[in-house]
């Protein structure tokens, strides 16, 4: 599987780097679906993570995991998690995930996801 890089939070358009494949690709699609809110994609409004909808506010810390936990599983190119925490921070008002994935090729995957929440 081959998917399109990411630098610095944009995508990248030109170079040699602008596809990844293998265990790099699996961590990037998982971050991927965790940066698509529920609801953001116009063709699919099914797709994304439900942030607010389901997880903020809403479910307690193991809630909160297991969605997102099937978010990741979701992802192509992941066959499974191997380890995963969630936090919080409501004064800050800061998310953050740290994965360790398990690759369709078997390889492990460290992903880490920080992001704001307006």
């Amino acid at each position: 599987m081959m998917i399109r890089n990411i630098k610095g939070g944009d995508l990248v358009t030109s170079g040699s780097d602008q596809l990844v494949s293998g265990k790099r690709a699996a961590g990037l699609s998982a971050t991927y679906r965790l940066r698509m809110i529920k609801g953001e994609d116009f063709m699919n409004v099914n797709n994304g993570t439900p942030w607010f909808s389901d997880i903020l506010g809403h479910a307690d810390q193991a809630q909160a995991e297991t969605l997102i936990r099937h978010q990741l599983l979701a992802s192509p190119a992941v066959a499974g998690v191997a380890s995963l925490s969630f936090d919080y921070n409501r004064y800050k008002r800061e998310i953050a995930v740290s994965a360790t994935l398990i690759s369709a090729e078997g390889d492990t995957v460290p992903v880490a996801f920080t992001s704001e929440v307006f």
